[in-house]
């Protein structure tokens, strides 16, 4: 009698701060007036998704985990800034498969340093990166479902949210989570660890 491994479905990310979160949960409100999507991301599933690492064995689990503090803890900066940027879709123009936001800041380029760390971290382990470039980006809905074309222009003049200085909403980085992708359920995503950035003292 063969018996099947537990398994979880996992990816790491970074999260958003509460207020931008809050903001950002606001304006994706908004938009489903305005979009018609067929699923709209739950406030508490906003996330920046570093590595996909899917289906992954319960007994995998602690090493995965260590190698991912390992790769944060190399870090070039213990923390770094990120801010929320314009609407952009994935998938055909007219009918797209994702609706998501920009990402930008200060500290792009060391969250693109961070993925690329993590996912010579993970390989170690079977884990396999996407066969593409990382593209930074907060997902917002999924499924266009319309019999009119999404008119693409709109997605310009749907302007993200800002602060009380008419600046681009930004925040702080500060650790990588560890998800579980609990499918059928809302929120969908369970976070099972979480790493801080950069060197520990």
């Amino acid at each position: 009698m063969t018996t099947t491994a537990l398994t979880y479905r996992l990816f790491l990310a970074v999260t958003l701060a509460p207020d931008v979160q809050a903001a950002a949960a606001a304006w994706s409100r908004e938009l489903e007036q305005k979009l018609t999507f067929r699923k709209w991301v739950h406030p508490h599933d906003l996330h920046i998704t570093l590595q996909f690492l899917g289906p992954t064995q319960l007994d995998q689990v602690d090493a995965l985990q260590e190698a991912v503090q390992s790769a944060a803890s190399r870090a070039a900066e213990a923390s770094f800034t990120l801010t929320l940027g314009t609407l952009g879709t994935f998938g055909r123009p007219q009918r797209p498969s994702i609706l998501w936001a920009g990402i930008g800041g200060d500290g792009f380029q060391l969250l693109t340093q961070l993925h690329a760390q993590i996912c010579d971290a993970t390989a170690s382990l079977g884990f396999e990166p996407e066969n593409r470039a990382f593209h930074p980006h907060l997902t917002l809905a999924r499924e266009y479902n319309s019999e009119v074309p999404l008119d693409t222009g709109l997605l310009s003049r749907l302007k993200p949210p800002t602060d009380e200085n008419g600046k681009p909403l930004s925040w702080r980085v500060d650790n990588v989570t560890l998800y579980r992708s609990l499918l059928g359920q809302k929120p969908m995503y369970d976070p099972l660890a979480s790493f801080p950035i950069g060197p520990q003292t």
